[in-house]
């Protein structure tokens, strides 16, 4: 319970009843349907329409400020859906020692867009976050594991290596990033896609969302990874994102993934045990595009 009285859904794990009393005595919706987006984030339908209902990270909550300013920039834009404000002007709600924020939903039926749009709507969305003053410089695993090379040899992950201070040395040319692209963090609309969940937001070279974004949309095809960084660097030439850039710091983003998760177990905490196995295919894959990306630059 908050000082107000009110249940977090944080104490009951998101489920729908929580989340419906969280609409009615913050928001003062009635909530008729709830649907699992991914992990925190909910989709409810009320009368007034639909929303999504979000459960921010507790690492976001002392960044609030610049968070805000970042959901402020991408609404605007036209790139993510809009906040619902607060009695108060502000877009979060505290409760249970968490961030909670409400975004107008527009039922969202179409396909994920071609590489080609996916690159130019990503060099969209780096052209707004770029201007976001304030924005976080690092997420939560770039606190948790900033030595990514030695995490690597730490595990064994030794055909990775070879790729990992090139991957680092792309850190200098850095700008704010979502950091976590993928199909639970994107509305496909007819219009375009809208992202939200920006919790891992963190400063990074922008192959990293290039890189994340073409292989969780389209896997591990070659030519729509080739696609989506191209289409990329029409649009935004200056950023120096290639096919190989983007490979590189999505081979990063997993390594540092699994070694967040096999260090975390070895701590005795093993709630992020279930997803090895997903981030070791990934793991496999990125190499592979890594590797393919290298040939052809020959």
């Amino acid at each position: 319970m908050n000082a107000a009285g009110i249940q977090s859904p944080n104490e009951t794990a998101m489920d729908g009843n929580a989340a419906g009393a969280l609409l009615r005595q913050v928001w003062d919706l009635n909530c008729q349907k709830v649907a699992r987006l991914h992990g925190s984030a909910l989709m409810v339908r009320t009368a007034e329409g639909h929303y999504v209902l979000k459960r921010h990270a507790e690492h976001c909550t002392p960044n609030r400020d610049g968070l805000a300013r970042i959901y402020a920039a991408v609404s605007a834009a036209g790139l993510s859906p809009a906040m619902v404000t607060l009695p108060n002007g502000g877009v979060f709600w505290e409760g249970g020692g968490c961030l909670y924020s409400l975004q107008v939903h527009g039922v969202s039926c179409a396909k994920a867009p071609t590489p080609a749009a996916t690159g130019e709507w990503l060099a969209r969305l780096h052209d707004c976050l770029a201007a976001v003053e304030g924005a976080p410089v690092a997420n939560h695993l770039d606190r948790l594991v900033p030595d990514v090379p030695q995490g690597a040899d730490e595990y064994c992950l030794t055909e990775a290596t070879p790729f990992l201070g090139e991957a680092e040395s792309l850190h200098r040319h850095r700008q704010p990033v979502h950091g976590d692209l993928h199909r639970g963090n994107l509305l496909f609309t007819a219009k375009a896609p809208l992202a939200i969940d920006f919790d891992s937001a963190t400063g990074s070279h922008p192959a990293l969302d290039v890189g994340f974004a073409a292989y969780r949309l389209f896997g591990a095809d070659p030519d729509a990874f080739r696609g989506v960084a191209l289409a990329y660097t029409k649009s935004r030439p200056e950023a120096g994102v290639s096919p190989r850039t983007a490979a590189l710091m999505l081979l990063h983003a997993v390594v540092q993934r699994i070694v967040f998760i096999l260090r975390t177990a070895a701590k005795g905490d093993g709630q992020w045990l279930y997803d090895l196995d997903r981030q070791q295919r990934y793991h496999r894959d990125a190499l592979s595009l890594v590797n393919h990306s290298q040939r052809c630059s020959m």
